[in-house]
């Protein structure tokens, strides 16, 4: 009786820890060896680059979890992510706060390029069928690689270039990235629950 306890509340789980709003890496984790260009500007080196890609959310629910194919280039290391609504296949209002994070040096599709950023305090909420889209900024003399998908997603694309004085949109190969959720309530306290049945049943 208790281990099938154990296996239901283990079954139980599992629904809330698989969900994913969106996810374009192959099954290995791959993504291809060239992307986006990501770039901060400074006084020296004035030109600035930002891309976004627009992704449908295939599930409701805060986000805990970015990871993102993306490789440090040259200068700083450090990028800035927001998200945004949609409005008429553009850019709408932002949802919550900015995350900063660092990326790893590489830019040839090595997995040291793929970076896990946590969402503590962003506060970015998605809901199951919303378009919304996933913004990348340099931060102040950065340069940075968005590595394209292996898996044939394509989409609108935002990219803003300094040099063109206004956004850009278009059709193309999106940058690879996923966007995994905080597990449900029910989570955690079915784990809690196996955590303590299998304690009681070592005794």
């Amino acid at each position: 009786m208790r281990s099938a306890l154990a296996f239901g509340l283990l079954l139980g789980a599992q629904p809330s820890l698989a969900q994913v709003a969106y996810d374009n890496f192959t099954g290995e984790d791959t993504f291809f060896r060239i992307g986006w260009s990501v770039i901060g500007a400074s006084p020296t080196h004035p030109l600035s680059i930002s891309q976004g890609e627009q992704f449908v959310s295939a599930a409701t629910g805060l986000v805990g979890r970015l990871t993102v194919a993306m490789g440090h280039t040259d200068g700083s290391n450090a990028v800035l992510f927001r998200l945004y609504g949609d409005e008429a296949g553009t850019l709408g209002g932002q949802i919550g706060e900015p995350v900063f994070c660092h990326t790893e040096p590489s830019s040839l599709g090595l997995p040291a390029a793929r970076t896990k950023i946590g969402m503590s305090g962003s506060d970015w909420f998605v809901r199951e069928g919303g378009r919304y889209w996933l913004v990348a900024e340099g931060d102040v003399e950065s340069s940075h690689a968005w590595q394209l998908n292996l898996v044939g997603d394509s989409g609108r694309h935002y990219a803003l270039d300094s040099r063109s004085g206004g956004p850009e949109y278009s059709t193309v190969q999106h940058g690879t990235f996923r966007l995994d959720l905080v597990p449900e309530p029910g989570t955690w306290l079915g784990l809690v629950g196996l955590a303590l049945l299998l304690r009681r049943r070592k005794r």
